[in-house]
Protein backbone atom coordinates (compact mmCIF):
# COMPACT_ATOMS: atom_id res chain seq x y z
CA UNK A 1 0.00 0.00 0.00
CA UNK A 2 2.97 2.59 1.36
CA UNK A 3 4.63 1.58 -2.18
CA UNK A 4 1.42 2.29 -4.05
CA UNK A 5 1.11 5.77 -2.62
CA UNK A 6 4.28 6.25 -3.31
CA UNK A 7 4.14 5.89 -6.75
CA UNK A 8 0.76 7.98 -7.30
CA UNK A 9 3.03 10.43 -5.83
CA UNK A 10 5.63 10.50 -7.87
CA UNK A 11 3.84 10.01 -11.17
CA UNK A 12 1.87 13.81 -9.61
CA UNK A 13 4.93 15.47 -9.12
CA UNK A 14 6.18 14.03 -12.59
CA UNK A 15 2.64 15.43 -13.83
CA UNK A 16 2.94 19.14 -12.69
CA UNK A 17 6.58 19.36 -13.33
CA UNK A 18 5.94 18.51 -17.04
CA UNK A 19 3.22 20.97 -17.03
CA UNK A 20 5.01 23.79 -16.13
CA UNK A 21 7.42 23.14 -19.26
CA UNK A 22 4.09 22.21 -21.23
CA UNK A 23 1.85 24.86 -20.17
CA UNK A 24 2.41 27.31 -23.21
CA UNK A 25 -0.70 29.65 -22.24
CA UNK A 26 0.37 29.40 -18.20
CA UNK A 27 -3.37 28.88 -16.34
CA UNK A 28 -2.06 25.67 -14.76
CA UNK A 29 -3.84 23.64 -17.09
CA UNK A 30 -3.01 21.21 -20.42
CA UNK A 31 -5.04 21.67 -23.74
CA UNK A 32 -4.97 19.40 -26.16
CA UNK A 33 -2.19 20.55 -28.31
CA UNK A 34 0.12 20.45 -25.19
CA UNK A 35 -0.68 17.69 -24.28
CA UNK A 36 -0.49 16.04 -27.68
CA UNK A 37 3.46 17.65 -27.18
CA UNK A 38 3.61 15.50 -24.22
CA UNK A 39 2.38 12.17 -25.66
CA UNK A 40 4.69 12.46 -28.37
CA UNK A 41 8.22 13.33 -25.92
CA UNK A 42 6.91 10.18 -23.91
CA UNK A 43 6.60 8.52 -27.39
CA UNK A 44 3.11 7.12 -27.05
CA UNK A 45 1.92 8.28 -30.41
CA UNK A 46 2.30 5.93 -33.37
CA UNK A 47 -0.16 3.56 -35.78
CA UNK A 48 -2.82 3.10 -32.78
CA UNK A 49 -2.63 6.25 -30.95
CA UNK A 50 -2.55 9.08 -33.47
CA UNK A 51 -2.93 12.64 -32.75
CA UNK A 52 -6.48 12.92 -34.44
CA UNK A 53 -7.58 9.77 -32.54
CA UNK A 54 -6.05 11.85 -29.50
CA UNK A 55 -8.38 14.68 -30.26
CA UNK A 56 -11.52 13.09 -31.21
CA UNK A 57 -11.23 11.91 -27.65
CA UNK A 58 -11.25 15.55 -26.64
CA UNK A 59 -13.94 16.22 -28.64
CA UNK A 60 -16.19 13.55 -27.38
CA UNK A 61 -15.06 14.44 -24.12
CA UNK A 62 -15.83 18.00 -24.59
CA UNK A 63 -19.48 17.22 -25.35
CA UNK A 64 -20.23 15.31 -22.51
CA UNK A 65 -20.67 11.49 -23.93
CA UNK A 66 -17.18 10.23 -23.20
CA UNK A 67 -18.10 7.30 -20.82
CA UNK A 68 -14.46 7.17 -19.85
CA UNK A 69 -14.30 10.46 -18.53
CA UNK A 70 -18.03 10.98 -17.32
CA UNK A 71 -20.44 14.10 -17.45
CA UNK A 72 -18.80 15.94 -15.01
CA UNK A 73 -16.79 18.20 -17.46
CA UNK A 74 -18.48 20.32 -20.24
CA UNK A 75 -16.84 22.20 -23.28
CA UNK A 76 -16.39 25.24 -21.25
CA UNK A 77 -13.98 23.23 -18.96
CA UNK A 78 -12.30 20.93 -21.61
CA UNK A 79 -11.43 24.43 -23.90
CA UNK A 80 -9.65 25.66 -20.77
CA UNK A 81 -7.69 22.62 -20.58
CA UNK A 82 -7.06 19.71 -18.38
CA UNK A 83 -5.59 18.69 -14.80
CA UNK A 84 -3.85 15.67 -12.47
CA UNK A 85 -7.32 14.01 -12.53
CA UNK A 86 -8.26 13.97 -15.77
CA UNK A 87 -4.78 13.14 -17.40
CA UNK A 88 -5.07 9.82 -15.42
CA UNK A 89 -7.91 8.89 -17.13
CA UNK A 90 -6.17 10.16 -20.15
CA UNK A 91 -3.58 7.48 -19.48
CA UNK A 92 -6.01 4.51 -19.11
CA UNK A 93 -7.56 5.24 -21.97
CA UNK A 94 -4.16 5.23 -23.86
CA UNK A 95 -3.34 2.02 -22.23
CA UNK A 96 -6.50 0.07 -23.43
CA UNK A 97 -6.00 1.89 -27.22
CA UNK A 98 -2.26 0.95 -27.53
CA UNK A 99 -3.62 -2.90 -25.58
CA UNK A 100 -0.39 -1.85 -23.18
CA UNK A 101 -0.17 -1.81 -19.22
CA UNK A 102 -1.26 0.98 -17.55
CA UNK A 103 1.77 1.15 -15.37
CA UNK A 104 4.31 1.27 -18.97
CA UNK A 105 2.13 4.48 -20.03
CA UNK A 106 2.76 6.10 -16.40
CA UNK A 107 6.24 4.76 -16.32
CA UNK A 108 6.64 7.05 -19.56
CA UNK A 109 5.45 9.77 -18.15
CA UNK A 110 8.10 9.57 -15.04
CA UNK A 111 11.25 9.43 -17.47
CA UNK A 112 9.90 12.52 -19.34
CA UNK A 113 9.90 14.83 -16.14
CA UNK A 114 13.20 12.73 -15.40
CA UNK A 115 15.06 13.67 -18.51
CA UNK A 116 13.98 17.59 -17.98
CA UNK A 117 15.15 17.64 -14.46
CA UNK A 118 18.88 16.09 -15.77
CA UNK A 119 18.74 18.58 -19.35
CA UNK A 120 22.66 17.96 -19.09
CA UNK A 121 22.75 14.39 -18.13
CA UNK A 122 23.13 13.22 -22.05
CA UNK A 123 26.38 15.66 -22.11
CA UNK A 124 27.94 14.24 -19.22
CA UNK A 125 27.52 10.62 -20.26
CA UNK A 126 29.25 11.42 -23.52
CA UNK A 127 32.21 13.29 -21.66
CA UNK A 128 32.62 10.10 -19.24
CA UNK A 129 32.62 7.93 -22.30
CA UNK A 130 34.62 9.93 -24.05
CA UNK A 131 37.51 10.29 -20.87
CA UNK A 132 37.09 6.65 -20.13
CA UNK A 133 38.22 5.67 -24.09
CA UNK A 134 41.59 7.42 -23.90
CA UNK A 135 42.67 6.29 -20.34
CA UNK A 136 44.80 3.85 -21.58
CA UNK A 137 47.15 2.60 -19.24
CA UNK A 138 45.10 3.10 -15.91
CA UNK A 139 41.34 3.26 -16.24
CA UNK A 140 40.28 6.44 -14.56
CA UNK A 141 42.96 8.10 -14.94
CA UNK A 142 44.46 10.28 -17.68
CA UNK A 143 48.08 11.85 -18.56
CA UNK A 144 49.20 14.89 -20.42
CA UNK A 145 50.25 12.62 -23.42
CA UNK A 146 46.90 10.68 -23.39
CA UNK A 147 44.70 14.49 -23.06
CA UNK A 148 46.68 15.76 -26.19
CA UNK A 149 46.31 12.75 -27.86
CA UNK A 150 42.43 13.21 -27.37
CA UNK A 151 42.35 16.16 -28.51
CA UNK A 152 43.93 15.50 -32.29
CA UNK A 153 42.17 11.79 -32.77
CA UNK A 154 38.72 13.88 -32.00
CA UNK A 155 40.00 16.81 -34.61
CA UNK A 156 39.36 19.65 -31.59
CA UNK A 157 42.92 21.43 -32.36
CA UNK A 158 42.31 24.48 -34.46
CA UNK A 159 45.30 26.92 -36.27
CA UNK A 160 45.26 30.12 -34.46
CA UNK A 161 42.93 28.56 -31.46
CA UNK A 162 44.17 25.67 -29.88
CA UNK A 163 47.22 23.97 -30.41
CA UNK A 164 49.01 20.43 -28.49
CA UNK A 165 50.99 23.57 -26.52
CA UNK A 166 47.86 24.68 -25.06
CA UNK A 167 46.75 20.79 -24.41
CA UNK A 168 49.55 20.40 -22.73
CA UNK A 169 49.44 23.72 -20.52
CA UNK A 170 46.21 23.34 -20.01
CA UNK A 171 46.86 19.47 -18.60
CA UNK A 172 49.71 20.56 -15.91
CA UNK A 173 47.39 23.89 -14.68
CA UNK A 174 44.40 21.52 -13.83
CA UNK A 175 44.25 21.59 -10.15
CA UNK A 176 44.47 17.84 -8.22
CA UNK A 177 47.07 15.86 -10.49
CA UNK A 178 47.84 12.69 -9.09
CA UNK A 179 51.43 11.68 -10.12
CA UNK A 180 50.96 13.96 -13.23
CA UNK A 181 47.15 12.57 -13.87
CA UNK A 182 44.38 13.98 -13.84
CA UNK A 183 40.51 11.82 -12.86
CA UNK A 184 37.28 12.86 -14.43
CA UNK A 185 36.74 15.64 -12.14
CA UNK A 186 40.19 17.60 -13.61
CA UNK A 187 39.34 16.57 -17.49
CA UNK A 188 35.50 18.37 -16.41
CA UNK A 189 38.16 21.52 -15.17
CA UNK A 190 39.90 21.78 -18.53
CA UNK A 191 37.09 21.38 -21.14
CA UNK A 192 35.90 24.85 -19.99
CA UNK A 193 40.11 26.00 -19.88
CA UNK A 194 40.21 24.27 -23.69
CA UNK A 195 36.48 26.45 -24.31
CA UNK A 196 38.69 29.54 -23.46
CA UNK A 197 40.35 29.98 -26.03
CA UNK A 198 37.57 29.30 -28.63
CA UNK A 199 35.72 31.99 -27.14
CA UNK A 200 33.20 29.65 -25.86
CA UNK A 201 31.33 29.17 -21.99
CA UNK A 202 31.24 26.20 -19.87
CA UNK A 203 27.99 24.96 -21.04
CA UNK A 204 29.19 25.71 -25.25
CA UNK A 205 33.04 23.84 -24.40
CA UNK A 206 31.07 20.77 -22.87
CA UNK A 207 29.07 20.11 -25.85
CA UNK A 208 31.79 20.73 -28.08
CA UNK A 209 34.10 17.76 -26.32
CA UNK A 210 31.09 15.66 -26.00
CA UNK A 211 30.03 15.79 -29.90
CA UNK A 212 33.96 14.68 -30.24
CA UNK A 213 32.58 11.05 -29.19
CA UNK A 214 31.24 10.53 -32.73
CA UNK A 215 34.64 11.03 -33.70
CA UNK A 216 36.55 8.82 -31.07
CA UNK A 217 38.79 6.11 -32.77
CA UNK A 218 36.82 3.28 -31.76
CA UNK A 219 36.24 0.48 -34.07
CA UNK A 220 33.09 -1.43 -35.22
CA UNK A 221 34.85 -4.71 -33.37
CA UNK A 222 34.40 -3.46 -30.07
CA UNK A 223 30.53 -2.69 -30.82
CA UNK A 224 29.98 -6.32 -32.20
CA UNK A 225 32.30 -7.86 -29.69
CA UNK A 226 29.67 -6.57 -26.99
CA UNK A 227 27.13 -7.37 -28.62
CA UNK A 228 27.79 -10.87 -28.84
CA UNK A 229 28.82 -10.81 -25.22
CA UNK A 230 25.71 -9.48 -24.54
CA UNK A 231 23.27 -12.14 -26.44
CA UNK A 232 25.30 -14.67 -25.61
CA UNK A 233 24.43 -13.65 -21.87
CA UNK A 234 21.54 -13.97 -22.15
CA UNK A 235 20.68 -16.79 -23.47
CA UNK A 236 22.75 -18.18 -20.37
CA UNK A 237 20.91 -16.28 -17.59
CA UNK A 238 17.40 -16.01 -19.27
CA UNK A 239 14.83 -19.42 -18.92
CA UNK A 240 12.59 -18.37 -21.65
CA UNK A 241 15.02 -17.46 -24.36
CA UNK A 242 17.35 -14.14 -24.44
CA UNK A 243 14.94 -12.07 -26.25
CA UNK A 244 12.49 -12.66 -23.32
CA UNK A 245 15.12 -11.99 -20.62
CA UNK A 246 15.39 -8.22 -21.92
CA UNK A 247 11.61 -7.83 -21.44
CA UNK A 248 12.10 -9.32 -17.94
CA UNK A 249 15.00 -6.96 -17.42
CA UNK A 250 12.41 -4.14 -17.80
CA UNK A 251 10.42 -4.14 -14.54
CA UNK A 252 8.77 -0.73 -14.78
CA UNK A 253 7.20 -1.70 -17.94
CA UNK A 254 8.25 0.72 -19.65
CA UNK A 255 9.22 -0.59 -22.31
CA UNK A 256 12.58 1.76 -22.41
CA UNK A 257 15.75 1.34 -20.36
CA UNK A 258 18.48 4.10 -19.69
CA UNK A 259 21.75 3.57 -18.93
CA UNK A 260 21.77 2.94 -15.53
CA UNK A 261 19.38 0.11 -16.34
CA UNK A 262 21.58 -1.04 -18.96
CA UNK A 263 24.66 -1.03 -16.76
CA UNK A 264 22.67 -2.67 -13.96
CA UNK A 265 21.89 -5.65 -16.71
CA UNK A 266 24.99 -5.99 -17.75
CA UNK A 267 27.15 -6.35 -14.84
CA UNK A 268 24.52 -7.78 -11.95
CA UNK A 269 21.91 -9.97 -14.09
CA UNK A 270 24.70 -10.87 -16.96
CA UNK A 271 27.21 -11.09 -14.44
CA UNK A 272 30.06 -9.32 -17.59
CA UNK A 273 32.94 -7.72 -16.69
CA UNK A 274 33.33 -5.63 -20.01
CA UNK A 275 34.50 -2.20 -19.34
CA UNK A 276 32.09 0.85 -18.34
CA UNK A 277 33.37 2.63 -21.83
CA UNK A 278 32.56 -0.04 -24.02
CA UNK A 279 29.09 -0.86 -22.74
CA UNK A 280 28.54 2.73 -22.92
CA UNK A 281 29.69 2.93 -26.27
CA UNK A 282 26.86 0.36 -27.55
CA UNK A 283 24.20 1.99 -25.40
CA UNK A 284 25.68 5.66 -27.45
CA UNK A 285 25.33 4.20 -30.74
CA UNK A 286 21.78 2.51 -30.63
CA UNK A 287 20.86 5.94 -28.74
CA UNK A 288 20.67 7.98 -31.83
CA UNK A 289 18.18 10.02 -30.79
CA UNK A 290 20.51 11.42 -27.61
CA UNK A 291 17.06 10.48 -25.98
CA UNK A 292 19.53 8.60 -22.90
CA UNK A 293 17.26 5.12 -23.06
CA UNK A 294 16.82 2.37 -25.32
CA UNK A 295 13.91 0.96 -26.65
CA UNK A 296 13.65 -2.94 -25.40
CA UNK A 297 12.55 -3.81 -28.59
CA UNK A 298 15.12 -2.02 -30.70
CA UNK A 299 17.88 -3.17 -28.59
CA UNK A 300 16.63 -6.74 -29.29
CA UNK A 301 16.48 -6.11 -33.00
CA UNK A 302 20.03 -4.22 -33.17
CA UNK A 303 21.26 -7.65 -30.95
CA UNK A 304 19.70 -10.31 -33.36
CA UNK A 305 21.02 -8.84 -36.53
Amino acid sequence: MASHRNECQRLKDAFYLIAVAYDLDGNGLLDEDEVLLILDRCQLLDENLTPTKVRSFFRTWAAGCNSIIGLSMGADDIDDGIGYEEFLSLLSWIADMKGIPLARCRARVMRLSHKMVDTQSSVRRRLALLFDGFCKREAEWMGAYEFTHLCHTTNLYKQGFFSAGDAFKIFYETPGLVDQRMDFGGFMHAIPQVGLLFGKDAKEAAEMFASAVGRMDTDQETVRRVKLRIKQAAANAGTSGWREFFHECDTDQSGYMDIDEFFDMCWHKLHMDDRKSHLQLLFERLDEDDSGELSIDEMIAFIES
